[in-house]
């Protein structure tokens, strides 16, 4: 039986199986519902069960720590081709210093760990199935980044780029890049997601839908940089949990980000010292509903290019211009 599977903008779903089809403009009060997978019904993958793969290495550890020995993995050091799984070990895999590793997709599984120093790196171009989805890189786990993680440099990395359950810190020194997604370029569902570095998503592809999308806790903490472009609805969607920014987020500066710059639902916090630049949204530049934002630093909308309709709207949320607080915004007249 074939099933169509719609994810509402409040986190919802809904499964259609008599073939209608459904909106996809959203307007603040209306729902939004996206198809975001269409395929045969399987029970196993409905039951949350992820699908073994062929060309796949899991790490076992057994004799060092080093990323790059093969004994340390069930079918030698993960290729362009290979999914790599990363289970539990008391030996935890370190991608060491000058090395540079490829894979086609990481699962990174709870009670694992992943490191990544200082001048290394991992690209990913690829990705695999997970539940009803696919994915470049799913931590649920810890995963300690210090040197570059790119994911979709050359080929398409799934529907999601990079998809957090548990514990990421990209450290000041470290490096995200993320192109080449089909739905969201990161995802944080769950855990911890903390910024202490750079973060690009959408310079060179489209990643799809949203940019970044959390339903968790987000920290751009110090010495944080995030760039957003090259997404169809929304740069920014805070759903649920906490997002707070104490350094700099530069959303739609080169391509257009979609409907919303940031799209708010949830608690967002921009403090004191920090900086939020949106340009180049197609109908609001910030939007806040049912959430509360909480303004103590400088937000400017639209300096550099026409956010759509609206600048600002505040629809049935709290939004609070605090103390230090300075708001910018320029709307072309239609």
């Amino acid at each position: 039986m074939a099933i169509k599977t719609f994810r509402r903008l409040d986190g919802q779903l809904a499964i259609a199986t008599n073939g209608k089809t459904v909106g996809t403009t959203f307007y603040p009060g209306t729902h939004h519902w996206e198809l975001f997978y269409q395929a045969s019904l399987i029970l196993g993958l409905l039951f949350g069960l992820a699908l073994p793969l062929a060309g796949q290495t899991t790490w076992n550890g057994s004799v060092n720590t080093n990323w790059n020995n093969a004994s340390n993995w069930s079918a030698g050091v993960p290729t362009a081709t290979t999914h790599a799984i990363i289970p539990s070990a008391t030996n935890a895999p370190v991608i060491m210093a000058g090395t540079a590793a490829v894979a086609k997709s990481v699962h990174v599984q709870t009670g694992g760990s992943l490191t990544i120093q200082n001048t290394a790196s991992l690209t990913i171009n690829g990705s695999y199935s997970y539940l009803v989805y696919t994915v470049g890189f799913l931590n649920q786990g810890t995963v300690e980044n210090s040197g570059q993680l790119v994911l979709g440099s050359t080929s398409s990395v799934g529907g999601y780029g990079l998809w957090n359950e548990a514990t990421f810190q990209n450290n000041s020194s470290g490096e995200i890049r993320i192109d080449q997604s089909t739905y969201i370029g990161l995802y944080n569902l769950l855990g911890t997601f903390t910024n202490a570095a750079k973060i690009t998503i959408g310079a060179n592809h489209s990643v799809g839908s949203y940019g970044l999308w959390n339903e968790a806790n987000f920290q751009n903490n110090s010495n944080g940089e995030i760039s957003i472009d090259q997404s169809t609805l929304a740069g920014l969607y805070n759903l649920s949990g906490t997002f707070t920014n104490v350094a700099k987020i530069t959303i739609g500066a080169n391509q257009s980000i979609g409907s919303f710059g940031i799209l708010n639902s949830a608690t967002f916090q921009n403090n004191s010292g920090s900086e939020i630049s949106i340009d180049q949204s197609t109908y609001i530049g910030l939007y806040t509903g049912n959430g509360t934002f909480t303004n103590m630093a400088k937000i400017t909308i639209g300096a550099n290019h026409d956010v759509g309709d609206y600048g600002l709207w505040n629809d049935e949320g709290t939004f609070q211009n605090n103390g230090g607080g300075d708001i910018s915004i320029r709307v072309v007249l239609k």
